[in-house]
């Protein structure tokens, strides 16, 4: 069992769609304590990867950009933050893996010890994975996967979210402490939404960060005929006024693995500049290496 020690963070008033016990509004001094950052609060080393369209294969670029990121010599954890959805553990090949899901995850308003919460967790490639799997239960509460974030953020150098179409992002208090990327079809339409998607971002943010957008990832469109329809990265960069990293390219094989089961099984050989580039954004280094290559030691073994 993953020992709780002491109550997470988290304002109330913040929070609209569930009930906050007492003892969860009498912490909220916890979120604003920079010494504690990355230890009882989500910081900057969680990353959520945001689709501003569905189906656009959120779910394998974080796990691309996690085994990558872990290639790279940085610490990582993957986090399965579609509560509606979720099984990314079926996607990866790991659903009779044994290990930790969210359903069976016990933090009671608590600070989750980070190793013991890696230690439970199963593995794809190394990289210990909370999968969701509501069809098990009902989805945790926002305590319950901030003290999750924060366990795993205060041993990983990088924890990566899939976090879907963002839901999650409405119903964290402490979200505005993550850093996201935005995957955005590279298409009109796609563009279109992911521009509205950063606006929401920027705006919800109240600051001058971008509204803590790290990258933009640009991804094929599916099914297309002889690639009509497809806006090259340039032209993406040029209406989003900021850089597209791109393109990513659907693999039907591997598509047709995750379908039957057998899992992601690795990176292509097209794909490793795009994630060699955006690993490097997230390791914040602007691309000369990773500056955060092994700083906490706690994700991988």
């Amino acid at each position: 069992m993953v020992r709780v020690d002491e109550p997470v963070f988290a304002p109330a008033e913040l929070v609209t769609d569930a009930p906050v016990p007492a003892a969860a509004r009498a912490v909220v001094a916890f979120a604003d304590d920079g010494d504690n950052a990355g230890e009882t609060g989500i910081a900057g080393d969680v990353v959520a990867f945001v689709g501003a369209s569905g189906g656009v294969g959120v779910s394998v670029i974080s796990a691309l950009a996690s085994s990558h990121c872990a290639g790279e010599g940085m610490d990582c954890a993957l986090v399965d933050g579609d509560f509606e959805g979720g099984g990314l553990d079926v996607l990866l090949g790991l659903e009779n893996d044994k290990g930790l899901r969210f359903s069976t995850l016990n933090t009671p308003l608590g600070r989750v010890d980070g190793h013991a919460l890696v230690a439970q967790l199963p593995r794809w490639h190394g990289i210990p994975v909370l999968a969701s799997d509501p069809w098990n239960g009902a989805k945790p509460e926002w305590w319950e996967t901030s003290a999750a974030l924060a366990g795993l953020a205060s041993v990983s150098d990088l924890v990566i979210v899939d976090a879907g179409r963002g839901r999650l992002l409405s119903q964290l208090p402490d979200a505005a402490n993550m850093g996201k990327v935005v995957v955005a079809e590279l298409s009109v339409l796609g563009l279109i939404r992911a521009k509205s998607l950063i606006a929401h971002f920027v705006s919800a943010s109240g600051r001058d960060d971008g509204g803590g957008v790290l990258a933009v990832v640009g991804a094929e469109p599916r099914g297309t005929s002889h690639g009509r329809g497809v806006v090259d990265v340039g032209e993406a960069s040029s209406f989003l006024g900021r850089e597209v990293i791109g393109p990513l390219s659907a693999d039907a094989r591997r598509a047709s693995d995750i379908l039957e089961g057998l899992g992601i099984a690795g990176i292509n050989r097209s794909e490793r500049p795009v994630l060699n580039r955006l690993c490097a954004r997230l390791a914040g280094d602007g691309g000369h290496g990773s500056g955060k290559s092994g700083r906490k030691g706690g994700g991988r073994t």
